[in-house]
């Protein structure tokens, strides 16, 4: 049976989608950093991924926007402010129950990212998924402390921009703006980290 590049382009953007990538580096990050990983770890994740991804797939389903990953630049905004409220309620749990200080600057910084992310869109699209993939292929080394990480981490950041173009999610401008941003976040993230 042979595998298209179409097939291939849609494993790497559901792989490489930001909800995975971001919710990988918070139970990573929970792992290594607390004495009660999966407590920390659920409540960050639970507000700022899953409940952002069930908004995606809600506004989706009801036909308020064109698709889950909300392409249309103008069907972003609503989500970004209700997703930026969850992510404002991830922030707190990560305070409130006591959270390393290292899982609470990334969080925290999930939010920072979110907002200047919803910024750009007022004026341009830029790629979510590029973005997430070169942040991830960044930091996730880092707060794993583990530099085996590197080699996935990149294969999968290297794919997803690709992916973006090929399916028409983003075009290359788009794409690689999301992927530079990823790079430069992650790299100030890395520096705060160690």
């Amino acid at each position: 049976m042979k595998f298209s590049r179409s097939a291939l382009a849609s494993v790497i953007t559901e792989v490489g989608s930001p909800f995975v990538l971001i919710g990988a580096l918070l139970a990573v990050a929970a792992a290594r950093y607390e004495a009660h990983p999966w407590l920390l770890a659920s409540g960050a994740i639970f507000f700022i991924v899953v409940v952002p991804m069930v908004l995606s797939w809600w506004l989706a389903y009801s036909r308020r926007t064109t698709d889950r990953y909300i392409v249309r630049r103008e069907q972003r905004h609503g989500f970004y402010v209700a997703s930026a409220a969850s992510f404002l309620v991830g922030v707190a749990f990560t305070w409130f129950a006591d959270g390393s200080w290292q899982l609470r600057l990334i969080a925290t910084y999930a939010l920072g990212i979110l907002l200047v992310v919803a910024g750009i869109n007022l004026k341009m699209k830029i790629s979510v998924h590029a973005l997430a993939a070169a942040f991830t292929a960044v930091c996730l080394p880092v707060i794993a402390g583990h530099p085996g990480w590197i080699a996935p981490a990149v294969v999968v950041a290297l794919g997803v921009p690709w992916a973006r173009v090929y399916t028409q999610r983003h075009s290359v401008l788009e794409a690689a703006s999301g992927f530079g941003l990823g790079l430069l976040t992650g790299s100030v993230l890395c520096g705060l980290l160690v």
